[in-house]
This record gives structure tokens, sequence and C-alpha cells, in this order.
């Protein structure tokens, strides 16, 4: 590269250089994935929680749970007035989540697992998707509070 050349260059090199750390910083931010058996027993020493209005039948918490979880795209394969529990199978993510109801208190547990390229499993916590059911939790059962 001669000294004429480098100021016709310096706009690529900085494009390029803009674009990849644009690129590390969505592959860091990610969906808010934790991935290892520690992180995911870490988070469930620490869950997510919503809190239970106490007008709330424990009927109407399990409806408020299973909806929740049926309008996101979660099948339900179990559920009680005490417990809900979610599968979900998308982007790489073999998720399941647990909806347990703890004193007045909905602790959102999960025990998923991450498919890498390769199909290894690791369990993982699809962090962005279980703080999704915390808000919609959080306003259906104020909005079901609210119609009493």
């Amino acid at each position: 590269m001669t000294a004429l050349n480098a100021p016709r260059n310096l706009p690529k090199i900085a494009m390029l250089t803009v674009f990849a750390m644009l690129l590390w910083a969505l592959v860091l931010a990610g969906c808010k994935t934790g991935v290892g058996t520690q992180a995911v027993e870490k988070y469930n020493q620490n869950p997510l929680i919503v809190s239970i209005p106490s007008t709330l039948s424990p009927k109407e918490v399990e409806e408020v749970m299973t909806l929740t979880l049926s309008s996101r795209g979660w099948t339900v394969v179990q559920q009680s007035p005490q417990e809900v529990v979610g599968k979900l199978d998308h982007r790489g993510f073999d998720a399941k989540t647990t909806l347990k109801v703890d004193g007045n208190l909905i602790k959102i547990l999960t025990d998923s697992y991450f498919k890498s390229e390769g199909g290894k499993r690791e369990p993982g916590i699809p962090k962005g998707w279980l703080e999704n059911l915390q808000k919609d939790l959080q306003t259906r059962l104020a909005t079901k509070a609210g119609q009493k």
C-alpha cells in the first residue's frame, strides 16, 4: 500500500472495524442466555418472581399461569393450582419452565437446554423468554384482580 492509497482504504477499514464491534456487541447481548449447569442452578436459587394479588383464588392463578405460557407458544405439559409446567423447542433451545406458587409469589424456574450447532446439549437459561413470561404474568394477574 502506498501513501497515496492509504486515505482511500481508511474508510473501508473504519467501516469494517465498526461492523465487527457491532457484531461482537450483538453476540454478547444475544438473548440474555446463560449457559452451563452452574448458571442454571444459580438462576433457580434466585429466579424471576411475580406477586400474586390476594384477591385471586388458586384456580384463577392456575388459569393465568396456563394462559400466559400458551399465549407465548409454550406447550403446557402439567398443571395444578401450585405449579404449571411448559415446554418450548425453539431457536436452539429445548426449554422447560415451571411457574411455581410459593406463598403469595410465582417463581419462574427453568430446566432448559441449549443445543449447539454440533448437537451438544448444555443447560441454559432463556432469560429473555422468562422475562417475557414475567411481564405477561404481572399484566394478566393485575387484570384478573381488577375484574373482581
